[in-house]
């Protein structure tokens, strides 16, 4: 009975924090969670003017100053006392805040900025700035945040603000974006039409003569299934009755059917087209 109310309590416990962080990260949009052995904090990242001011703050120890930075980014649990607490939990927190808020050194910080960078050659991108730039009432996270008719719509009125009230030439902006999209769909279209052409091909030669209404003599027969292969097939009972009539003469056993192959008749039977025998 206690273990149930245990799994019962920790259930409750998951489902009351999972509440309290989609609440925050509604509130501050980039939030994380970090866990020190029972204890699970979330948190914000550190901005840059508070890094700053502490960094250059001589008034504070390293332990002041880690402990003023959770206090400053820890969103819940809230009023945890960071003075009483397991010695280093503030030091591993500060830590794990400052790495996040890559605040942490010069390389993390140009890393962020070329990654952010990157994302603008995105062409979704472009058009959350695009209506931005139009209608600045929108804040550019709201707007990622539409759905597509909802941004054609704003983004058609973007367009004709900036061109015709501003004067800006949008044509000479979209003209390179809308010539590489062209490229693109023109090489997808190419490759797949290869990729179809390619299969249709394949089917076409896994067809045999039979399939394709044309006559095959055994030599001919013999030559396809070496060029793939040499590949033997048994005969059918169809294919073994229809030898019967082309070649009478030749002796057949009871036991043809399980032994015999095509390239079996290769040095025992003329090989001349039945078309071309006298009588046939």
């Amino acid at each position: 009975m206690k273990l149930n109310n245990d799994n019962q309590q920790k259930k409750q416990q998951m489902q009351d924090l999972t509440e309290v962080f989609l609440t925050l990260k509604k509130q501050y949009k980039n939030i994380y969670i970090h866990q020190i052995e029972d204890q699970i904090f979330i948190y914000r990242p550190l901005g840059r003017a508070e890094f700053k001011q502490l960094v250059r703050d001589d008034n504070f120890s390293d332990l002041e100053k880690e402990e003023i930075v959770c206090q400053a980014c820890v969103l819940w649990p809230e009023d945890y006392d960071y003075e009483n607490c397991e010695a280093g939990i503030p030091t591993t927190l500060a830590a794990a805040i400052i790495k996040n808020s890559f605040l942490g050194d010069l390389q993390s910080q140009v890393n962020i900025i070329k990654y952010h960078r990157q994302e603008m050659f995105d062409f979704d991108n472009q058009i959350t700035c695009i209506i931005n730039e139009a209608f600045p009432q929108y804040d550019i996270e709201e707007i990622e945040q539409w759905d597509l008719i909802k941004t054609a719509k704003y983004l058609s009125r973007a367009e004709w603000k900036l061109q015709n009230l501003r004067g800006l030439n949008m044509e000479a902006y979209y003209d390179p974006i809308e010539k590489a999209a062209e490229q693109m769909i023109q090489k997808q279209q190419s490759e797949e039409n290869q990729q179809d052409n390619q299969v249709y091909t394949e089917e076409i030669e896994d067809e045999s003569p039979i399939k394709q209404g044309k006559i095959e003599t055994i030599e001919e027969r013999m030559a396809r299934l070496n060029k793939k292969g040499g590949v033997k097939k048994k005969l059918t009972p169809e294919e073994l009755e229809e030898l019967r009539r082309k070649y009478p003469e030749m002796k057949w056993g009871n036991n043809v059917l399980e032994e015999t192959t095509i390239e079996s008749f290769k040095d025992s039977v003329d090989v001349t087209s039945p078309a071309l025998r006298p009588g046939w």
